[in-house]
Parts: structure tokens; C-alpha cells; sequence
């Protein structure tokens, strides 16, 4: 039996505001009677390393209205692949083609590569990987490029808990 999640007070932190949205969607959509919902975002990034990011929020409803409880982003114009043994990655750009697949990178150590898409939307990579792994003649695994983020950030609030518990001692 699965426990209930248990949904913060207070939204997450959005790690992308006020970067620039260049497309977006809510699943279900606005008009829908909803208690929890999906947000997701085709942001531009200018520091990162690759710009374009699609970004996934998980909101719902509590006693304090709405709140964020989960927000992923990834890659929003590449996906990772690695090919199975004596396949060549030729056989996979043809296969693919109406993706319109391309090679940024190879990463020979890991026999990793990099398959990005001209012109990204929202789904570009989902509909990448779903269909990519259909191929498992050909590929052992194809997985979208998440963008890890550390939120080691202490709240006053949280440093005086402590502060509280250490001087009771």
C-alpha cells in the first residue's frame, strides 16, 4: 500500500523565474476541474551550458491555495543514446529521420552520444525517447539530459531550530 505524498505548505522555489518562456501548457488544461496539475515550460536559460530547457512543474491544491510540490528540467534539444554492441550510429540518424537527428557529441569513454533536434518544441524530447526506445534492436538506452540543481540553501528559520536545539543543550 502506497503512503500519501505528503504536499509542502509553501510552493518549492522556482529555480527558472524570470527567465524567458518561449512556449508552455498545463495538463490538464485550465478549464478542467483539477486538484493536481502538470506545468511545462520551454524556457531559454543564457547561463547554461545548453539554453533551451523544458521545464516540469507538479502543482496542487492545499489549505494555502496553490503550491509547486516538484519541478524538473532537461535538455530540451538533445537526448543521450547508447547503442547497442556493433550497431553504428549512421543506422540510428537514418532510422530516425523524420526527427531530424543530428550528432553534437561523442563521449567514446562511455560510448555515449549526444542527438540533438533542430527546431525543439515541448515534446521534441519526450517524443524522442519514447520512440527511440521502441528500437531496442538498435538502441540500449536513450535517456533526456536532466539539469541537476542543489537547493542547499538554509532559511533563517531553520538556522535559529537549530541554533535553539544547540543551546538547550
Amino acid at each position: 500500500m502506497a503512503l500519501p505524498q505528503e504536499v509542502p505548505l509553501t510552493s518549492i522555489p522556482d529555480r527558472y523565474e524570470g527567465m524567458a518562456v518561449i512556449d508552455s501548457r498545463e495538463e490538464p488544461p485550465p478549464n478542467q476541474p483539477r486538484s493536481r496539475w502538470t506545468i511545462i515550460k520551454l524556457i531559454n536559460d543564457p547561463k547554461a551550458k545548453y539554453p533551451l530547457l523544458r521545464v516540469e512543474e507538479r502543482w496542487t491544491i492545499n489549505a494555502q491555495g496553490s503550491v509547486r510540490t516538484r519541478q524538473s528540467a532537461m535538455v530540451a534539444d538533445h537526448v543521450l543514446v547508447k547503442l547497442r554492441p556493433q550497431q553504428r550510429i549512421e543506422v540510428l540518424l537514418e532510422r530516425f529521420n523524420y526527427l531530424d537527428p543530428a550528432v553534437r557529441k561523442h563521449l567514446p569513454s562511455s560510448n555515449v552520444w549526444v542527438i540533438s533536434f533542430e527546431d525543439a518544441d515541448l515534446d521534441t524530447v519526450p517524443r524522442a525517447v519514447q520512440e527511440m526506445r521502441r528500437a531496442g534492436d538498435l538502441v540500449a538506452v536513450v535517456e533526456p539530459d536532466y539539469v541537476s540543481a542543489s537547493n542547499n540553501t538554509v532559511t533563517e528559520k531553520q538556522k535559529m531550530a537549530v541554533r535553539d536545539v544547540v543551546s538547550e543543550r
